[in-house]
């Protein structure tokens, strides 16, 4: 499978900086249709890790908002960022 989605990770707690990015990054039409984050991509009832396994296997390029919070967070240095 090709993988053609662009992932956008960053820290739950720190959401205003997607809130920031996210217009701008879907303005870009080449990109704007395959961004996957989480908010909108993850139900009510879903497995979120199996979710973001499955969507970090289907993407190609990673988009990393960095931030204290983001480089502590256990889960992103665990499951994310390998």
């Amino acid at each position: 499978m090709a993988r053609s989605k662009v992932f956008i990770s960053y820290s739950r707690a720190e959401k205003k900086y997607l809130d920031e990015v996210l217009p701008v990054l879907q303005a870009v039409r080449s990109i704007g249709d395959v961004l996957w984050f989480d908010e909108g991509a993850i139900d009510i009832g879903d497995k979120f890790h199996d979710k973001i396994q499955d969507a970090l296997a289907e993407s190609g390029v990673a988009i990393l908002l960095l931030s204290n919070r983001f480089l502590t967070s256990p889960y992103i240095t665990q499951y994310e960022l390998p």
